[in-house]
């Protein structure tokens, strides 16, 4: 339910298309910038189902690779739809990259996206970590004036910690941003599982 929903696949003789459930309520980034700050029990509601979303794309063993807030979209319900699976991998798709190129937005990619090395579900994992920390600062953790220093910033850079910014956040919300931020794979969570058993910790 947390996944935009496609009805309809086709082709005419110039194009290919595909024909998804109309989402009337806008993109999560629009969301943050109309309501920062938003209430932590509101960021609790979202991640609990951007986390949904995630769970059944990893058990369908597909890593998504581009999640972000323009990515994440609400229906008229306010109910949270993650969507634009264009640079997704699944065991089914083989994608041929050329070297040094990135796949995913690059403010929102995790270190091993840059260098295209084991690749996983963790990744995605990271993306949610900046997702929600610009739900809790309204500011990407990883910034820099060029690609290059963006790079620089994923690869060497500690974030701020997201109540130096915004003292409102709850202490268990940072506690998991900054653990899905964990430059090393191993050090974040495993599993959009465990964030879920966290999350249901919080108040």
């Amino acid at each position: 339910e947390n996944i935009v929903k496609v009805f309809e696949l086709g082709e005419t003789q110039k194009y290919s298309y595909m024909v998804m459930e109309y989402l009337g309520g806008g993109t999560l980034d629009d969301y943050i910038e109309n309501n920062f700050p938003i209430e932590n029990e509101k960021i609790i509601l979202i991640a609990r189902q951007i986390c949904n979303g995630l769970k059944a794309i990893h058990e369908k063993d597909i890593v998504h690779r581009d999640l972000k807030t323009t990515n994440i979209m609400f229906d008229r319900e306010n109910k949270v739809k993650i969507m634009d699976f264009g640079l997704s991998k699944s065991p089914l798709v083989t994608t041929m990259t050329t070297l040094g190129t990135i796949m995913g937005t690059l403010g929102y990619v995790a270190p091993e996206q840059i260098t295209n090395i084991q690749v996983d579900k963790r990744a995605d994992i990271f993306s949610l970590g900046v997702i929600l920390y610009q739900m809790a600062t309204n500011k990407l953790p990883f910034v820099g004036s060029n690609e290059i220093a963006v790079i620089h910033s994923i690869f060497n850079t500690e974030p701020v910690k997201p109540s130096e910014i915004n003292p409102a956040i709850d202490n268990g919300i940072e506690h998991i941003i900054m653990k899905c931020l964990k430059k090393n794979q191993f050090e974040r969570y495993q599993s959009v599982e465990e964030i879920l058993i966290d999350i249901e910790t919080l108040k």
